[in-house]
């Protein structure tokens, strides 16, 4: 091996540890040691094995045949003097007043754990903080392990919601003397599957009407992460990061929530794996005629319930590796500039990341089953390209098989450089002039770049974002100090009126440059970038998610046309003829899109009321010239609200429908003199979507 690895190369080397050391791994004369070494420390295990004579932990292998479920690997094992306590949890909960970690609901909690003891110590489950002492306690609960394995389940019921922020804990709390063995410790709410989507999620996802979701739950693991053998085990057997997602936990979600999944994996699996990974998503198995020897990953999946290939799941899976790659908050998982050995060429660092993802690509290409499974067309490799960087484009044009390259286009926020906003007009302002300022001139450099590659690919590259939406400072990053009243006030400005029409406009603004596939980040509940408020604040979407959940499904099988406004044709990159006129002010941007015997107009105001001038209300008219004479129908979706409210705690902003009716329009309508319309106009930061049905052009 030495002699095959020269100066430059990237090298990864992977060991597993199952017991950890105070006396050899940790040094306070290392910079970063005390975080660096909780890698070498299980999840939930706060103690080194060997600070103390009295207590002592190592992982252990399961026994072939165990009796524990979803065994994975290996169980904890915990050795006890007599008189000794030690505790294995986390902080995991905490009350309204805070936005980091959940809130309880007054509803049941599942807990379930594997135990097995030798000796005649004690253990039980118990809540630390709020939950942990009257008058809102919940009673530990006793268990009584024997020497076999046995699974234990309970549940408990939280009486009253915490108001107050301190932090709380759940963990099991040991005395010895005893030997104690663990294994799949886990606190869930009853009515949902662990690691599962809630039912109120799954209905935000279906109602969103979004075509895929980017999963973030396998990425980010820093220097401890996993092999094939864990990414594939069932939801929590995985030792890479706290969030325990794996690959089939997963695709099941996805694909139950009727999503196409574009899965992150981390770059660091070595070839047999890789091959590993085409089998198990894509190799058939039928008993009887295979056998597990010959197919162990796909039997591992069809074990798991999966009988089918989950390539015939999808229509289509994305896959990208890592996250970021030159983003070195992500170390080791990026791509730095190197050196050929031989030819002493100099790669930028896309160029590496390219390279190094067409080694894979042709890794699996050398599996039997990706030619059997369509793999060509069942699997797209997207890159994760920079914003203000030739990083993405390089990468493209190192990587031949990839289908294309996207982009994070934050509106604000430290990824544009940008600190936390005011709740000034000031501010207001450029939040809304974002998408002529930045993503217009953005979007056209990366489509010239990667248009001069595509004259040599067989097939067009994509373009898009992997992240977008209300951008965010964070203290520290970019230097940046971001106070609390100044993050509660960036809060209110970014999940505003005016931020979600922005975001729309940005959107829309790139798709008319080519940009066909855009994501927003992120789906969930909570403060920052998230798609929904917490569910003790309300649950409900905030500004930007409804009105990018209005595009998806109200324009859906359209096609971007054209359109004509103030005598100028907007740039598009449809062959359509202009399809739709528009006398609309400068402060106004107009899309639209068509379908059989349908037409959709979004009208989207980037102004703000009394800036710059103190005597502008904000509100404008406008005309549009229609290519038909009547519809039978005419619908028009409007956010409303003022400009600068939100909905960080209650709904302050919301998107409301009316039905117009159909009727003659004479080739042309003024929305301000329809009924139930405001009659000043386009309100400022609003947006507004009027979707005729039943076209007559005679």
């Amino acid at each position: 091996v030495r002699e095959r690895i020269r100066a430059d190369d990237m090298v990864i080397v992977g060991k597993k540890f199952y017991t950890a050391s105070r006396a050899t791994m940790h040094s306070n004369r290392v910079f970063e040691a005390d975080s660096e070494n909780r890698i070498f420390m299980p999840d939930m295990v706060s103690f080194y094995p060997d600070e103390s004579s009295a207590h002592h932990w190592k992982l252990e292998p399961h026994a072939p045949g165990t009796q524990v479920s979803e065994s994975g690997e290996t169980f904890l094992r915990l050795e006890l003097a007599a008189g000794s306590t030690r505790s294995i949890g986390a902080y995991t909960y905490a009350g309204m007043q805070q936005r980091w970690y959940p809130v309880l609901k007054t509803k049941p909690y599942q807990v379930e754990v594997w135990l097995r003891r030798r000796g005649t110590g004690t253990v039980r489950f118990e809540l630390t903080g709020f939950y942990g002492k009257r008058p809102n306690e919940i009673p530990p609960i006793e268990f009584h392990p024997t020497n076999s394995w046995q699974k234990f389940t309970v549940r408990f019921t939280p009486g009253v919601i915490q108001d107050h922020a301190s932090p709380g804990q759940m963990l099991l709390r040991f005395t010895g003397p005893g030997e104690f063995d663990i294994d799949n410790f886990r606190v869930f709410e009853a009515d949902t599957e662990f690691l599962d989507y809630s039912p109120e999620e799954y209905a935000r996802l279906r109602d969103s009407g979004m075509a895929a979701l980017r999963t973030h739950g396998l990425i980010k693991t820093r220097r401890r992460t996993y092999d094939l053998e864990q990414l594939t085990n069932p939801g929590g057997l995985i030792s890479a990061y706290t969030g325990q997602n794996t690959l089939p936990q997963t695709l099941k979600m996805l694909h139950r929530a009727g999503v196409r999944p574009w899965l992150q994996i981390e770059p660091h699996l070595n070839e047999a794996e890789w091959l590993g990974l085409v089998e198990y998503l894509a190799a058939p198995y039928e008993p009887g005629k295979d056998a597990p020897a010959e197919k162990p990953w796909a039997y591992k999946r069809y074990a798991q319930g999966q009988l089918k290939p989950w390539t015939d799941a999808f229509p289509v899976i994305d896959l990208e590796l890592g996250n970021e790659t030159w983003n070195r908050l992500f170390r080791p998982w990026v791509f730095e500039s190197m050196t050929d050995a031989v030819t002493g060429r100099v790669y930028r660092a896309g160029e590496v990341y390219g390279l190094y993802q067409e080694y894979v690509i042709g890794v699996m290409r050398q599996s039997p089953y990706w030619a059997s499974a369509n793999f060509d067309q069942k699997i797209r490799w997207f890159l994760g390209g920079r914003a203000n960087s030739r990083f993405g484009s390089d990468a493209a044009s190192s990587s031949p098989s990839s289908a294309g390259e996207f982009i994070a286009a934050y509106n604000g926020g430290w990824d544009e450089g940008k600190g936390p906003p005011e709740e000034l007009p000031a501010s207001y302002a450029e939040v809304l002039g974002h998408t002529a300022d930045v993503a217009i001139p953005v979007a056209k450099r990366h489509v010239q770049a990667l248009r001069s590659i595509g004259h040599n690919r067989s097939s067009r590259l994509l373009l898009g974002t992997y992240e977008a939406g209300p951008g965010y400072a964070l203290n520290g990053l970019n230097k940046a100090k971001v106070t609390p009243p100044q993050a509660a006030t960036q809060e209110r400005v970014m999940k505003s009126m005016a931020a979600a029409t922005a975001t729309l406009d940005a959107f829309l603004a790139r798709q008319t440059l080519g940009m066909q596939i855009q994501n927003f980040f992120t789906f969930g509940e909570g403060p920052l970038w998230k798609s929904h408020a917490p569910w003790h604040r309300g649950g409900h979407a905030y500004p930007a998610w409804a009105l990018l959940s209005m595009y998806n499904r109200e324009l859906a099988g359209s096609s971007m046309v054209s359109v004509v406004y103030n005598g100028r044709v907007a740039q598009t990159t449809s062959k359509s003829a202009p399809l739709a006129k528009y006398d609309v002010p400068e402060d106004v941007s107009a899309y639209a899109f068509a379908k059989p015997d349908q037409l959709a107009v979004v009208l989207i105001s980037r102004k703000v009321p009394n800036f710059p001038d103190t005597k502008d209300d904000g509100f404008r008219q406008f005309r549009l010239s229609l290519p038909f004479r009547s519809a039978k129908s005419l619908e028009i979706l409007e956010l409303q609200g003022r400009y600068d409210g939100h909905n960080v705690h209650e709904s302050q902003v919301q998107l409301i429908r009316k039905a117009i009716g159909g009727g003659e329009f004479g080739n042309q309508v003024e929305p301000s003199s329809l009924p139930g319309m405001d009659r000043r106009g386009l309100a400022p930061a609003s947006t507004m979507l009027l979707l005729f049905k039943g076209l007559n052009k005679n």
